[in-house]
């Protein structure tokens, strides 16, 4: 209701504003259907969970030894930091790579502009200030998250010498599947899936089986939780 005040919405009329809710609370318990803006069924959700959580703190404040129950994007983000952890380690990615081998951090990203249209770009970082590092806007009509990540896993595959052994850390989950388990077969179908439908984004798919094919050094694909602040993929 403030906010609506404040950016005109509404006028500053907490008489009537309350005399509104007054008439939704009053039938709450009946049988009969009520028509209620949902506007305002949402701010009255929000102001529960709101005193619900504050009750939880004060709660906690008075028994410290009380569990709190956690929320989802809580134990998501637990969930990511252990993976963040135990990916850290395997690969020993808080230290530099192994002499002759060169680790490649790639992403990619998708936003939506002022004008409702979709924008997208992607990213590869391989240390600070290397000639290497790019970030470039996506070319193309098809602005998509999945397109970005894989023109930056195209780029390090054009760029880096193809006979280094090279290590891509990526947070996309549908390009280490890909190239570690889909590729071959979807070659095999004639770039079809196993349901017969056509691949999408095969034109850079092709690229990217094309440009493996060619290397003859070792590729190691590291899947990376994203946004868990590792410094190559933020």
């Amino acid at each position: 209701h403030r906010c609506d005040v404040q950016f005109g919405r509404q006028k500053k009329d907490s008489a009537s504003f309350m005399a509104q809710w007054h008439s939704v609370l009053a039938n709450w318990g009946k049988w009969e259907a009520v028509e209620v803006d949902g506007r305002h069924i949402k701010r009255l959700q929000q102001a529960i969970q709101a005193w619900m959580r504050q009750k939880r703190r004060l709660e906690q404040e008075k028994e410290p030894g009380l569990r709190v129950p956690e929320n989802k994007n809580s134990k998501k983000r637990k969930r990511k930091e252990e993976l963040k952890q135990k990916v850290m380690e395997d690969w020993e990615l808080d230290r530099d790579p192994p002499q002759g081998v060169v680790r490649a951090w790639t992403d990619g990203s998708e936003r939506e502009g002022v004008d409702g249209r979709k924008y997208a770009g992607y990213g590869v970082w391989l240390r600070e200030g290397h000639c290497l590092n790019a970030s470039e806007k996506l070319l193309g009509l098809m602005q998509t998250n999945n397109r970005a990540e894989m023109t930056a896993v195209l780029y390090v595959l054009k760029v880096i010498p193809k006979w280094v052994t090279l290590q891509v850390c990526t947070d996309s989950q549908l390009v280490v599947d890909t190239v570690l388990y889909w590729m071959e077969g979807w070659k095999r179908r004639g770039w079809k899936t196993k349901a017969g439908k056509p691949v999408e984004n095969v034109d850079l798919w092709m690229e990217i089986q094309e440009a493996l094919e060619e290397r003859t050094g070792e590729t190691y694909w590291v899947k990376v939780p994203s946004h868990v602040d590792i410094e190559g993929n933020e």
